[in-house]
């Protein structure tokens, strides 16, 4: 055998030992590296230095950022945890920061996050349809940054920015619901994913309301209840529903997935120990003003005109005058901002009465559907 075939033969088996090693290589990192399992979301309120998985309330306005975790286990059985949270509460309980880690393997995951919706703001079955149909769905973001932590947005992929649209830049309230999807790819592609795991799917929804990766941002006191609904859809069944209509909107509702203009006001009179009867409503002529004091109007108050109603939410008119310019929530087709001026037109009186008293009844009458 002359040199140089003893030199290609050397240069063959060396290539052909380091193909092997990388070969094996592969497979034994399968084997010993953590494997993924699941994936979760996170949510961090700001300042609290504390990443939880599930429901999450907050104040209008404060700040959250979202995290996703990836479940791992490692070959002796132990959960491990991916995420670039600090500390991690998983299922109300506080996982050991030993057992939190950032991703330090190559490639880097794909991370994807949605917003879960409702099929539409505003369902109508009054004249028709059925509520099995209705769904929450996953809705990508693509403008959300691929990234393992994010900013926490309440803002919806569809019309929810039209919903509080005069409020300008003053920070939006509401509840969204959130979905990511990890996407793990490998050396020999980096098109199409090797393997995908995800967080809980909408799919799961209702049965998986209270564990949902939820964010519920609203105001406090009287208008917490109207201010966390934005987000939420209202879903009318008519005067005379099927008993599995109304107990399919029951379990909806009860998950804090939906509502109805009914359970608003119903709500909201639970809370401050009122009746609807028994409210004392008072003619007033925008024209000449009300005060917006304690002895006034205040935010959470009721206007109406027939079966039409609004709450009361800002001054944002004359000062301390109740006026046509002044914001109001409106829950007559899907929840929204609107002015007062838009929805009692003309220069008739318009009856007001404030949340105020002491008793608690049915209120069965007068509301309309």
């Amino acid at each position: 055998m002359t040199l140089q075939l003893k030199v290609t033969w050397a240069v063959l088996g060396s290539a052909a030992i380091l193909i092997a090693f990388v070969l094996l290589s592969e497979k034994v990192e399968e084997h010993v590296l953590p494997q993924p399992k699941r994936a979760l979301i996170a949510i961090e309120t700001e300042g609290s230095g504390l990443a939880r998985t599930g429901h999450v309330e907050i104040e209008r306005g404060a700040p959250f950022t979202l995290h996703a975790v990836v479940e791992a286990v490692d070959w002796a059985g132990k959960t491990l945890y991916y995420t670039d949270a600090k500390r991690l509460e998983v299922d109300g309980d506080e996982v050991a920061t030993d057992l939190i880690r950032r991703w330090d393997r190559s490639p880097e995951p794909r991370v994807l996050w949605f917003t879960v919706e409702g099929y539409k703001p505003y369902l109508d079955l009054s004249s028709g349809g059925d509520l099995s149909e209705f769904q929450y769905r996953e809705f990508l973001r693509p403008n959300w940054p691929r990234s393992w932590s994010i900013p926490g947005s309440l803002q919806g992929s569809g019309d929810s920015k039209l919903r509080q649209a005069l409020l300008g830049d003053v920070s939006r309230f509401g509840t969204q619901h959130y979905h990511v999807r990890v996407e793990f790819f490998g050396p020999k592609s980096q098109i199409k994913p090797q393997r995908r795991i995800q967080s809980l799917e909408a799919a799961s929804l209702p049965g998986s309301a209270k564990e949902y990766p939820t964010v519920v941002a609203a105001m406090s006191g009287r208008m917490k209840i109207p201010t966390s609904l934005f987000g939420v859809t209202q879903i009318e069944l008519g005067r005379t529903p099927s008993p599995e209509q109304a107990k399919a909107l029951s379990a909806w509702t009860d998950a804090g997935l939906a509502f109805t203009r009914k359970t608003v006001l119903r709500s909201m009179l639970d809370q401050e120990g009122l009746a609807y009867q028994d409210l004392d409503w008072v003619d007033i002529d925008m024209a000449e003003g009300v005060e917006w004091t304690s002895l006034g109007a205040e935010a959470g108050d009721l206007l109406r005109v027939g079966e039409r109603w609004v709450l009361l939410f800002e001054d944002v008119g004359k000062p301390r005058i109740l006026d046509r310019e002044d914001l109001c929530l409106d829950f007559d087709k899907g929840p929204r901002v609107r002015k007062i001026g838009e929805i009692f037109i003309g220069d008739g009186l318009i009856e007001w009465a404030s949340m105020a008293g002491d008793s608690n009844d049915d209120l069965n009458d007068g509301l309309g559907e």
